[in-house]
């Protein structure tokens, strides 16, 4: 039987709490609420995912994430988030611009995680992800990047890059993104038009570091 099984994680003000769930891929509803739930837990855009359902068979065979999707898109001239090609996979903007310039490095091929790498793909992409986070330092005028490697959610590797301003309010910049609202993180989504021109900025910056 094809399930969704993943871990819906929320951090709030130092605590941590875990949820597990899993929704049978039969129910046409049930996929679609499923998958728009991964992708807002994953700072992706939940409205632009509700048509995207996640795809595991049982024993391990025939995966599909969001991750495998947005890199064939990017791969196809489809995904309009993204920065640049990198040796190692996609720089793209990632859905919500609560903080300006928060990017997402995608491996292409895609992976299960780091560890699946070889020595040399495994430089070449945690050089890649810094890279783009030298990138991010010149372009936004941030202070500091976070970087996050999680993949519990979406069992595909994926890198979040993610400028930190001395602008936020103390109590948030001291944590990971995460510790906003989830309303405020949504507010701000990416927009073509708007982002386009900070796109084409990063992809300079990146371009000169290659």
């Amino acid at each position: 039987m094809l399930t969704i099984a993943y871990s819906l994680t929320r951090l709030a003000l130092g605590s941590r709490s875990d949820i597990g769930t899993g929704f049978p891929i039969g129910s046409p509803s049930n996929a679609c609420a499923s998958a728009r739930r991964a992708a807002e837990a994953l700072g992706l855009d939940g409205e632009i995912c509700t048509q995207t359902i996640i795809k595991i068979q049982h024993r391990g065979e025939n995966m599909a994430t969001f991750i495998h999707q947005r890199v064939e898109a990017a791969r196809a001239g489809t995904n309009p988030t993204v920065i640049c090609r990198m040796p190692s996979g996609w720089a793209v903007l990632c859905d919500v611009q609560f903080l300006r310039g928060y990017s997402l490095l995608l491996p292409d091929p895609v992976v299960p995680d780091l560890n699946t790498l070889d020595k040399q793909k495994r430089a070449e992409y945690l050089l890649d992800m810094t890279i783009l986070g030298d990138a991010l330092l010149e372009v936004t005028g941030a202070y500091r990047i976070n970087y996050e490697i999680l993949g519990n959610l979406d069992p595909a590797l994926h890198a979040h890059v993610i400028p930190r301003y001395m602008t936020e309010p103390e109590e948030m910049r001291k944590g990971p993104p995460l510790l906003y609202d989830k309303d405020y993180r949504n507010s701000v989504k990416f927009d073509y038009e708007r982002d386009k021109a900070l796109m084409n900025q990063i992809a300079e910056a990146v371009r000169r570091r290659l």
